[in-house]
């Protein structure tokens, strides 16, 4: 069942209170913060993935606030074809070839602290946009910002372990840090096994689980 972030924090308090325990209920924010952190790093599920059909107007189009790693980039216009990651330096030099009425098949994606950029080299306008399908893995959710998180909804014994993890580091609970770990790992272990029985197992006969596209709506 879906908790607002105020909920979850009531729920993680209430298990590990300890009398005038006020110090972990300052601290209680900043150990969910860094759970996430740790949880955007190892939790590599295919529900993470999905995709939108983006019409850049520009060479720097802004990606998605949720963007975190690129999967595929596909241009459904002339030259049609799955396009290359490239580096910045070859995206560039591709914009200055003299005379050129085409896309170029590569790009170079950027994350940045706030904002994140997608490099293209082509000729992309309000009047001439392109046309290409983003498959890109999200970022795990700021929870306190979001009032939400999808991988608590998904997850919940996963991200109570990884949150109670850090919390008995904060507390200095030595036999807890170990308990919660495993039981933290015990549970990622589960869901990368399912997820990859997932993928391998779409349905009968054996196919592959098809991703849903969305359109991209500019803001």
């Amino acid at each position: 069942m879906a908790q607002t972030y105020a909920q979850f924090v009531s729920y993680l308090t209430s298990t590990l209170w300890r009398q005038n325990d006020i110090d972990l209920a300052a601290a209680i924010d900043n150990l969910i913060v860094i759970a996430n952190r740790e949880l955007d790093t190892v939790l590599n599920v295919q529900g993470r993935e999905t995709s939108l059909l983006i019409a850049p107007e520009t060479e720097d189009f802004i990606l998605p606030a949720d963007f975190r790693q690129i999967v595929s980039l596909t241009n459904v216009q002339y030259p049609q074809g799955v396009m290359a990651n490239s580096t910045l330096q070859d995206v560039m030099l591709a914009r200055g070839i003299n005379g050129t009425t085409a896309v170029h098949n590569i790009y170079y994606p950027q994350r940045g602290e706030s904002t994140s950029t997608l490099y293209l080299a082509g000729p992309f306008s309000a009047l001439n946009p392109g046309s290409m399908v983003l498959q890109y893995r999200r970022v795990v959710p700021d929870y306190a910002t979001a009032d939400a998180s999808w991988v608590n909804d998904l997850y919940p014994n996963l991200y109570m372990y990884t949150v109670f993890k850090h919390c008995a580091i904060f507390l200095r609970e030595d036999d807890r840090i170990v308990q919660y770990a495993g039981l933290a790992q015990e549970a990622l272990t589960n869901i990368l096994d399912e997820d990859k029985r997932q993928i391998q197992f779409g349905g009968s006969p054996l196919e592959m689980k098809p991703h849903h596209i969305v359109p991209y709506r500019r803001r």
